[in-house]
C-alpha cells in the first residue's frame, strides 16, 4: 500500500470518528468507538483478554505451520510428478469443494473443544490454498530450461533445486498469503462454535447479555489478526515479486 492508500485509510477512520461523535452513526444496536475500547479494556482487567489471545494465536500458529510444511512438499510433488498427480489430485480436489464449515461440529464432537480441535481446523483451511498454489507454480517451470540442464546431464534434484524451486517461490508466497487468510477464518468458525473457552466463551457471554459493545470488540480482535497475517504475507509477496521482475 502506498502514502495515499495509507491517508484515504486515514481519512475514512477520521470520518467515521466523528460521524459518532456527533451521533450520525449513533443506534442502539451499534457500539462507538469507546464502547468497544470500555470493553476490551474491560476484558483485560478481569483476565480474559490475554488467555483469548494466546490460545488463537497458538492455534493459528501451529495449524498454519503444519499446513505450511505439509503443503509446499506435497504441491511441489504434484506439480513434477504425474503419478503422483493422478493419484492425489482426486483426493485434494474432493476435499477441497467440501465446505468445511459443516464439518467443524464432527470434528468438535471427535476432538473436543481443547487446542486440538482448533489445530486441526486451522491446517485444514490452509493447506489446500497452499498444495494448489504449489502444485501450479512446479507445474509451470520453464520446459525450456528443465531440457537444457537434461541435455547437459543434470539430474532431477539438480533441477527441482535450480529451476523449478526459484520458479516456485511466487507461487508458494501467494499460496501462503490465501492460507493465513483461510486459517483466521477457520479459527473464527470454530470459535463460535465452541463457547467454552477464548473468543467463543466472549462471544457468547456477551451475545447472551446483548453487549454489543463486547461482541464488536472480539470481531474487531479476530479481523485485526486477520489483517495483520494477510498484509505481512502479501509484503513478502511483493518484495519477492520485484525481486523476481
Amino acid at each position: 500500500m502506498d502514502r495515499q492508500g495509507y491517508f484515504d485509510h486515514a481519512i475514512f477512520f477520521i470520518v467515521v470518528i466523528t460521524l459518532y461523535t456527533i451521533g450520525v452513526m449513533q443506534t442502539t444496536f451499534l457500539p462507538t468507538p469507546w464502547e468497544i475500547g470500555y470493553a476490551l479494556e474491560e476484558q483485560f482487567e478481569q483476565g480474559l483478554l490475554i488467555p483469548a489471545l494466546e490460545a488463537a494465536v497458538y492455534a493459528i500458529a501451529v495449524g498454519y505451520f503444519i499446513a505450511v510444511i505439509v503443503g509446499i512438499p506435497v504441491g511441489v510433488a504434484m506439480g513434477i510428478d504425474r503419478h503422483v498427480n493422478s493419484f492425489l489430485n482426486p483426493y485434494v480436489n474432493a476435499i477441497y469443494v467440501v465446505p468445511f464449515s459443516a464439518l467443524v461440529p464432527a470434528l468438535v464432537i471427535w476432538f473436543g473443544t481443547g487446542y486440538q480441535v482448533r489445530v486441526l481446523v486451522v491446517f485444514f483451511f490452509a493447506v489446500f490454498p497452499i498444495v494448489m498454489n504449489s502444485q501450479e507454480g512446479a507445474r509451470t517451470a520453464p520446459e525450456n530450461l528443465i531440457e537444457a540442464a537434461r541435455s547437459f546431464g543434470a539430474d532431477r534434484l539438480y533441477i527441482i533445486r535450480n529451476i523449478v524451486l526459484p520458479h516456485e517461490i511466487s507461487y508458494v508466497v501467494a499460496g501462503l498469503r490465501l492460507g493465513i487468510g483461510r486459517a483466521v477464518k477457520g479459527l473464527v468458525i470454530t470459535e463460535l462454535l465452541i463457547s467454552a473457552t477464548g473468543f467463543g466463551l466472549l462471544l457468547h457471554r456477551y451475545s447472551a447479555r446483548l453487549e454489543f459493545a463486547g461482541v464488536f470488540s472480539v470481531v474487531l480482535l479476530l479481523m485485526t489478526m486477520g489483517i495483520v497475517s494477510v498484509w505481512t504475507l502479501k509484503q513478502i509477496e511483493s518484495r519477492i515479486v520485484h525481486w523476481e521482475a
